[in-house]
């Protein structure tokens, strides 16, 4: 009997998250919490909650919020975590999902190049969920309003609009945002509840 890669993904999926998984983020705004949906995309939900065990969401700007698009982050300027930049994951099967109101996805630049940028849609986006890396893996579950509330005065990232350059995060950090775009909200840490119990 033939087996289907996609087959052989969702099992391991399943042997590796076989109870439900929550990740609560304090931000500057409040708390949300996002369920992992490993069958959704088992590879990205693993290097996410991977990321978030290891601490790399902590003190991470949310530099890229456009109303009506999506908050985008996952950049660091902590030399102990900036390996995960460069550190890319496989592409996992693309369900075709889409991109849903506050669906979480790895932020990806072409084949196989997830690592550490995700998003969260503030709306059904349809062009969006198409191309082989923009498989959702989780979804906001509580804390919506606190999404919702995030700065987006600031507009989109360069060339499409004259908000906070990426490159810049990159070989600047944190001051670079806090210097020229200070209204800007950050995530302040995340944790898998039940395995982290230090309260925020």
């Amino acid at each position: 009997m033939k087996v289907s890669a996609l087959s052989v993904v969702l099992y391991l999926a399943s042997a590796l998250f076989a109870d439900a998984q929550i990740v609560e983020c304090l931000s500057t705004k409040g708390v949300f919490e996002i369920e992992i949906f490993p069958d959704w995309s088992p590879l990205g939900a693993q290097r996410y909650l991977e990321l978030v065990q290891d601490g790399f969401y902590t003190d991470i700007p949310m530099y890229r919020s456009v109303a009506g698009f999506l908050t985008q982050f996952g950049i660091t300027e902590n030399p102990a975590h900036k390996h995960w930049h460069g550190n890319q994951i496989k592409d996992d099967p693309n369900l075709h999902k889409g991109i849903r109101k506050h669906y979480v996805s790895f932020a990806g630049g072409g084949p196989n190049t997830r690592s550490t940028q995700i998003f969260i849609a503030y709306k059904d986006l349809d062009f969006l969920g198409k191309a082989p890396w923009e498989t959702p893996f989780g979804r906001v579950v509580a804390g919506g309003d606190v999404v919702d509330s995030l700065h987006t005065g600031y507009g989109d990232i360069p060339p499409y609009g004259k908000g906070p350059d990426q490159q810049q995060l990159y070989r600047q950090g944190n001051s670079y945002i806090r210097e020229q775009f200070p209204l800007t909200d950050f995530i302040q840490r995340c944790r898998v509840k039940g395995k982290d119990e230090e309260e925020f």
